[in-house]
């Protein structure tokens, strides 16, 4: 009886679905634009109908004939990638320029991003900063911290350098790293250590590990100037940070031997001074992220140990892998992710080995997790969403790739290995 009624239950679910659609194509048709548009985003989709690129891109166009940006914008991504309409970048470029008039600020974005790369349109930087700043100006934080590179690449620091306290303020970690440099190299304002120390703690708390080692290393425990001391606060076992930087130097030489020699002592100083039975313990940058891991934990009390405790083991990892030792490696790493429960970098490089030894379902997994945690800290989103759009490729769902690796475009315009990988797919569906 209990099987009949869930056949029932999803033959009902599918009939109200189906009605659903009905009527929403129904408000479509007389006239309301944003329907259009939110249906079309089902058809492609799939959600709750059967997935239809070419309903999709007809629905757009109706919601942005309508003037809706949403289907604008839609569209043009629809043009730019070929999916249910034949490619076709200047037409992207022409409704990337509807949305961004009709205020869809990602649309001023896009259009930004497709005046640097000549795209559809003659290559022109001024127009590409242009709308960058229209978009930076409606809210795209994204497009605030590409603006202010496309600043630093022209050598106008100082209108950089507004533009990144701009995104800094709005949680960019790569923005708070450069204001950082700024300070530090006096580039469209004054040296001042005090507030390039500032900027690379922000960064730090943000999960950009430069901004980290700039804070902690380049200025120690306290740096002075004219308004007095800084105080720095750290982990249990900070002293150990010198020799981790030892390490990486034997590591970037290829002296694997010495640096794990190194290692095995920083992880053997760690656990007979710091780690005690039956008390929790978290190995994170800042205390803001120790104090945020107790609370999600519901523990009262804890240890936070140094992140060098985590980069003992993380580079042992690197060197398995360096090695080829893929089982060690996974070993060290699986054991990471409840020493250091917010890096993403560590699920990254699992899933690395497991699309590396054709496990690409796991792979995804890991990357996936990557990204949720990249998300939530500001740190290394690109990387995870190439490791998606990599795993995808593997698992032949080019649509879900491409997708994934023009997001990480998003956050890193113009680096290589997606623009590569989107050259790939799209050879690939060519043979299609």
């Amino acid at each position: 009886m209990r099987k009949i009624y869930i056949v029932l239950l999803i033959v009902l679910t599918q009939v109200v679905n189906a009605n659903n659609v009905i009527d929403k194509e129904k408000l479509c048709s007389n006239g309301d634009y944003s329907v259009c548009f939110t249906l079309g985003q089902k058809y492609a989709e799939g959600t709750n109908v059967k997935k239809d690129l070419i309903q999709a891109v007809k629905l757009y166009e109706k919601a942005c004939i309508g003037g809706n940006d949403g289907g604008c914008f839609n569209l043009a991504i629809a043009y730019r990638h070929g999916q249910g309409v034949e490619k076709d970048y200047m037409k992207a470029v022409e409704l990337y320029k509807k949305s961004c008039d009709l205020g869809a600020f990602d649309g001023c974005a896009n259009l930004a991003f497709m005046y640097d790369q000549g795209l559809g349109v003659e290559k022109n930087i001024s127009q590409s900063i242009f709308f960058s700043k229209k978009a930076c100006d409606g809210g795209n934080v994204g497009a605030c911290y590409n603006l202010s590179l496309q600043y630093i690449r022209t050598k106008d620091f100082i209108q950089a350098r507004e533009v990144s306290i701009k995104a800094c303020d709005k949680e960019h970690a790569g923005a708070c790293y450069n204001l950082g440099l700024m300070y530090i190299k006096g580039d469209g304002t004054k040296k001042d250590n005090q507030e390039a120390y500032k900027y690379f703690s922000k960064a730090c708390d943000r999960g950009a590990k430069e901004g980290c080692e700039y804070a902690k290393s380049n200025f120690r425990r306290h740096i002075t100037g004219g308004k007095g001391t800084v105080s720095v606060e750290n982990g249990l076992g900070y002293e150990y940070w010198n020799d981790i930087k030892k390490a990486r130097d034997f590591i970037s030489n290829k002296e694997f031997d010495k640096a794990l020699k190194i290692l095995n002592s920083v992880i053997q100083g760690f656990e007979s001074k710091y780690i005690q039975k039956n008390r929790i313990f978290v190995s994170v940058k800042t205390k803001k992220e120790f104090d945020e891991y107790l609370k999600a934990t519901k523990e009262t009390e804890g240890l936070w140990l140094d992140f060098s405790y985590r980069d003992a083991y993380y580079y042992k990892a690197f060197i398995s892998i360096e090695r080829k030792q893929f089982t060690e490696a996974t070993r060290i790493l699986k054991k990471l992710t409840l020493i250091a429960p917010n890096d993403s970098h560590i699920y990254t490089e699992l899933g690395g080995i497991y699309n590396q030894t054709g496990r690409a379902r796991e792979g995804l997994v890991e990357y996936v997790d990557a990204y949720k945690i990249a998300k939530k800290y500001g740190q290394n989103m690109a990387v995870s969403l190439r490791g998606i759009g990599f795993s995808y490729i593997e698992l032949h769902d080019l649509t879900k790739a491409k997708k994934a690796y023009e997001m990480s475009l998003q956050i890193e315009p113009n680096n290589k290995i997606a623009l590569d990988e989107l050259k790939y797919i799209e050879s690939m569906e060519k043979k299609k």
